[in-house]
Order: structure tokens, then sequence, then C-alpha cells
């Protein structure tokens, strides 16, 4: 999870780049935060730029006084209405300085009110905004600027105007008025910076202040493990320092999990650079320290705990077993289902996105019968609770990850909206693929045992029928044998009965004719 302002004391590694973020959002209207997927732009704006830019004196600070430094705004929601986000993230900004808080918001910015503090808007995440609200692609320089003149003349919004250009328009306002007191800060992923052209076309020197951020080096990223623990113990003084095995130190950095793979261009070069995927190392820290720390009650993080756990596979790998079975107390009958979607979801060598109503449509269209339970039919899929499913794995453990919302612009700005709006999904991580695949086997093993396990039953069962139904057979045979013997006994008994009496009567008749 990206590093907040709380954890600005363990946040190590980026002391460059938060120099150089602070120095150029401080004065500059724009800046362009931009680098790879998951290379830690997120932390350096919550752990790196709102600390130092807050960090200034107080001492004009009281109840309903102004602040005596800028105060950044952190928005990163463009799910819905992201003039509302925004709207919102000041809000909960100026709470502590309530006459601040209680200004018209976009309007004291331009009216330039005496008591609007200095602002820096951190949008984080922007490219989500504009896959989120494709509409906002399509819209002329001309819209933007009549949008733009609109809020900082006060007037009426131009038509057609939807909450994706009222917010582009409203970004440009601030960048082409820097008396109006606001610095803005939008950050994305370096493969989306195509996206702000629409705005660039309004504003040609949006660019003109860009910062790259990249994934750490091997000495930065020795710091991010080392550095922590060193504050940790100056800060909370413990009875005893935490400490790290050097071995470990050493392991982690050599893991070919945790490392980067170079752009293809780079791979013959001599001077590549190594760089690490700094999401799964702070995963197999946290681990190590849940282990060796809170339930060893020890001092060390320790390589033998990293060996056994498989190093940093194996951790990453029981995160998402861990975070997929607390998923299913929930939602047991989910087991099955999100079995059957990661079929579609991923490849072997790939992660596929998918909107989560057609993704609901095929798997209901495949339904068949339960494999370990012949009678019943697998779960029908509802593509809400498809996606409520599929959201509930993106926050806080992100083995999902949402795209967008199609019609977003359209749906109300409440939480019942969002949990039951449709969105497009994917595996939050190519390094999480091998992962679900492994789920995935081991899912239809135990589906295979539950169906061996029926089959055996029912075979069992049924031997048990067949049995039962010789021995009433064998047992209907003896019964037939013993009535139809009796009868024939009887009748035999009688036979003889008859003869004896014929016999005697006609020696009777014999003995009267002789003695006659």
């Amino acid at each position: 999870a990206p590093f907040r302002p709380e954890h600005a004391p363990y946040f190590c590694g980026r002391e460059t780049e938060t120099e150089v973020l602070v120095a150029n959002a401080s004065v500059s209207s724009v800046t362009i935060l931009y680098g790879p997927s998951g290379c830690g732009k997120s932390s350096l704006l919550g752990a790196g730029l709102i600390p130092r830019i807050h960090a200034a004196p107080l001492d004009a600070e009281s109840s309903g006084a102004l602040p005596a430094h800028p105060v950044v705004v952190m928005a990163r929601d463009w799910s819905n209405d992201p003039l509302k986000s925004l709207e919102r993230a000041v809000k909960r900004a100026l709470k502590p300085w309530p006459e601040c808080e209680r200004l018209g918001w976009p309007q004291a910015r331009f009216a330039r009110h005496p008591s609007a503090p200095q602002l820096i808007l951190a949008m984080d995440q922007v490219e989500e905004l504009f896959v989120q609200h494709p509409e906002l692609a399509e819209a002329s320089a001309a819209q933007i600027i009549r949008t733009a003149d609109a809020y900082a003349k006060g007037t009426a919004m131009p038509e057609p105007s939807s909450a994706a250009l009222r917010w582009a328009g409203l970004i440009t306002a601030f960048i082409r008025d820097p008396r109006c007191g606001v610095n803005t800060v939008l950050s994305l992923r370096e493969d989306c910076l195509a996206d702000l052209d629409v705005i660039k076309a309004a504003l040609p020197r949006l660019f003109d202040t860009m910062i790259r951020v990249d994934s750490l080096d091997e000495a930065a990223t020795e710091r991010a493990i080392r550095e922590p623990l060193l504050r940790f113990n100056q800060l909370m003084r413990p009875p005893q320092p935490v400490k790290i095995h050097d071995e470990l130190v050493n392991a982690l950095l050599a893991d070919a999990d945790l490392r980067l793979d170079p752009p293809s261009a780079q791979r013959s070069s001599a001077s590549t650079v190594t760089r690490y995927a700094t999401p799964f190392l702070q995963l197999s820290l946290e681990r190590l320290w849940k282990d060796d720390i809170d339930t060893a009650k020890g001092t060390v993080l320790t390589f033998g705990t990293f060996k056994d756990h498989g190093f940093a596979a194996g951790i990453r790998r029981q995160h998402v077993n861990g975070a997929l079975e607390a998923a299913f107390k929930d939602r047991p009958d989910y087991r099955q289902v999100f079995a059957r979607a990661s079929t579609e979801l991923v490849t072997r060598t790939q992660k596929i996105s998918w909107l989560a109503s057609e993704l609901a449509d095929k798997l209901n269209k495949a339904r068949g019968p339960d494999p370990a339970n012949p009678e019943v039919q697998q779960v029908k899929v509802e593509p809400a609770e498809l996606a409520a499913f599929f959201r509930s794995l993106e926050q806080p453990t992100r083995i999902m990850r949402e795209m967008f919302y199609p019609d977003a612009q359209l749906l109300p700005d409440t939480e019942s909206a969002k949990e039951t709006r449709d969105g497009l999904f994917q595996i939050a991580h190519d390094r999480l693929i091998a992962d679900i695949l492994a789920w995935r086997e081991t899912y239809d093993k135990e589906e295979a045992a539950k169906a061996a396990a029926v089959k055996a039953r029912l075979d069992a069962q049924q031997d048990w029928v067949d049995e039962q139904t010789k021995l009433s057979n064998d047992r209907e045979t003896a019964r037939r044998r013993l009535k139809y013997g009796g009868i024939g006994a009887a009748l035999a008994l009688l036979l003889v009965g008859i003869l004896a009496v014929v016999f005697y009567n006609s020696n009777v008749a014999f003995q009267i004719q002789t003695t006659a």
C-alpha cells in the first residue's frame, strides 16, 4: 500500500525526488509527476510532498486562523464526478481551519478572498480519470478554454459540459492564473502521458515542468530496507533495538522476484541499472516483521524466516492465497466463481481485462453441473455482485485492479452507486499471474479430489443398493421356493391320502366280494 503522511519518518530512499518535487510544486503552477506503474509516485506524494510542505512553522495557527504554509490537497478518487471528489478532498484538507473551510469552492480562489490559503492540488492516478471518463478525450481546446473562462469570470458553464470537462476547465483556469493561489501536481503513469494532450491543446506549456520517478535502484533499495529500522529505534526507543541480518539484506537485493526486468533496449547494455519492485519488497518486509518481531517477540529480522517462507515469491503467493481466502469467508460460493473467472482473467503469459457484466455473461453461458456435486448447477453470477467481489480484492490487498467505470459521469455520487456499478477489471500486477494460476491449480486438485470422493461415495452407495437388491432377490427366491415347496408337499400328501382312500376302498370292496 502507498505510504501516507504518518509514515513519513520511514519513507527512505526518495530524498532527492522529494526535494525536487517540493521545490517545483511550491512555485510552479503545474507539475507533471510521471513514471512506471508501481514505482512509488503515490508514496512520494503522500509521505514526501505532504509532510515536507506541512512541516513549515505553524505559529500563525489557532482556531479559525489561517494556515502558515500551503495546504496540500490529496485527491485520487475519480470514480464518479471528479469535481465533487476534488471538492471533498479540499474540505478534508482545510478542516483544521474552519474559516477557510467555510469559503465557497472554487469561487473564493478566483475572487482572491483574503482568507483563501495557498493550495497545492496533488492529483494522483490521473490516468484513471481519463479512462473512467472517456468523453474527455473528445473535448476540444476551445471547449476547455470556454469552461476555464467561465470559472475565472464566475459565469454560467457553456453547454454541453460534462463533469470531466468541467474538471479540465477548472484545472486549466488554475494553471492559467497563478494569482489564484493554487498550484497543481498531476501524477500519472508514463505510458498515459498522451492522455494530457487534450489539456495541452488549451495549455501549450503544460509540460514545462516534468518530474520522472523511476523504481528504486540497488543503493536506494538498500537504504529503504535499513534506514526505517534505524528511525524506528530512534523514535520508538524499544527495550532492544530492532536489527536486520546482513544476510537477509543481501538475499532481498539478490532475489530475482524483487528485481524488475530492464527495458528490452537496455538488456544488452553493460551499464544497465538494477531496479526493484518496491510493492513486493514492502510486502516481504511486512511479513518478516510480523513473524520475527510481532509473533516471535524477537528483535532481529532473519534470513531463516525469509527462506522458510520460500523467499519473495513464497511470501507473495501466501499473500494472494490469504487475500482470496479472506474474501471467500464472506462469499463461500465465490470460490467456485473466481476459479471459473480466473481462466478468463489470466493466461500463462498475460492478464486480460474484463467488464464485470461481460465476464458474468460469459460465465453464465458456460454454466453447467458442479463437478463436485453433479446434481447441482454451478453458481449463477450477477454482474453487480461480481464487480463488488472484485472491488473487495482491490484495497488493501491489491489482487485486482479496477480500470474504469462505464458511464461513470451519469452515476450519482453515492457509496451505494459504487457498490452496484459495472467496471473494467484485471489482475493488479503481471507478477500475480503465476500465483493466480497456482491457486487455480490447487483449487482444481481439491475439486478433483472432491469429485473423486463424491464418485466413490456414489459408487459405494450403488454397490450397497446392488447388494441389498441381490439379497432381496435371494430372499424372494427362497421364499418362493419355500412357498411352492410347501404347496407341492401338501399336494403330494393329498395325492397319497387320495390313493390310500382309493386303495382302502378297493381293498374293502375286494374283501366283500371275496366273502360273498
